[in-house]
């Protein structure tokens, strides 16, 4: 029982592991949008900003992960990174950031829900 009890806490983590693609595979900068997409696939959206484009990787709901690849005029990657974290999540300004502002900086949410003693809606990430 003991071994099996092991055996199944060793599955979980290495399933753990190979949830999240990018721990796979990685984009460095200076990689080509093609590239990105042969190694990651579609995004789960594209968002144009000032300096270029934003591929959006979400693995919610049920994957805890978000990953953000900027790419720039030329169609590079200038950055990827994580998103859903303490840090970044601070950044959000209370009454100054719009829901347009939270989901280009975080993709879509897992949830939207809605409550009565609030107006507006409620994202989860």
């Amino acid at each position: 029982m003991k071994k099996l009890f092991l055996a199944c806490c060793a599955a979980a983590l290495l399933a753990g592991c190979a949830g999240n693609p990018f721990n796979r595979y990685g984009v460095p900068p200076g990689t080509s949008r093609e590239a990105v997409l042969a190694r990651m696939g579609q995004p789960t959206r594209a968002v144009r900003l000032d300096t270029g484009e934003r591929l959006q990787y979400s693995l919610q709901p049920f994957g805890q992960y978000a990953w953000m690849v900027d790419l720039d005029a030329s169609g590079r990657v200038v950055q990827s990174r994580q998103v859903l974290n303490a840090a970044d999540f601070n950044r959000i300004e209370a009454g100054k950031w719009t829901r347009d502002d939270v989901e280009r900086e975080f993709g879509p949410p897992a949830m939207v829900d809605s409550v009565v003693s609030w107006n507006g809606p409620i994202l989860t990430y």
